[in-house]
């Protein structure tokens, strides 16, 4: 396949999770099911349920056909890059600052946050992360 060679992250595959657009992983390959939802033979849900995901699992249970298998190449557009533990943990970190920063620091709770620059409290989370990530044993 031509579009084999696209590289996507598995953040770029989360992405599409709806059914305007949804994108699944089998196998580390990326596979774009938008146009075949209607047609999948198990209904919408189970393709809508699992939209942006890794699928293998499930794939693999059904014991699908080999003309199904067939139907799936055509869709496929590339392969999936796994993140590092570490990326992993940087990209988690991110989340949580996005989230720490859409709090109201203008409460009278007496917020550790509540006066800390938004990167500075970034790079803390990122520092003791990575910190935990080399330290821990096993």
């Amino acid at each position: 396949m031509s579009n084999m060679s696209k590289v996507f992250t598995v953040s770029d595959v989360s992405l599409h999770n709806s059914k305007d657009s949804l994108f699944v992983v089998i196998h580390d390959e990326v596979y774009d099911v938008t146009e075949f939802v209607r047609q999948h033979p198990g209904g919408e849900d189970v393709l809508l349920k699992t939209a942006g995901t890794d699928v293998t699992e499930q794939f693999e249970d059904i014991g699908h056909s080999e003309e199904a298998r067939a139907i799936l190449q055509s869709l496929q557009l590339g392969i999936v890059q796994r993140e590092t533990k570490l990326e992993s943990t940087l990209n988690d970190n991110k989340s949580a600052i996005s989230i720490e920063s859409r709090i109201n620091y203008g409460d009278a709770s007496g917020s550790l946050w509540k006066n800390v620059d938004p990167n500075i409290a970034y790079l803390w989370i990122v520092w003791v992360s990575c910190f935990l990530l080399f330290t821990k044993q096993g």
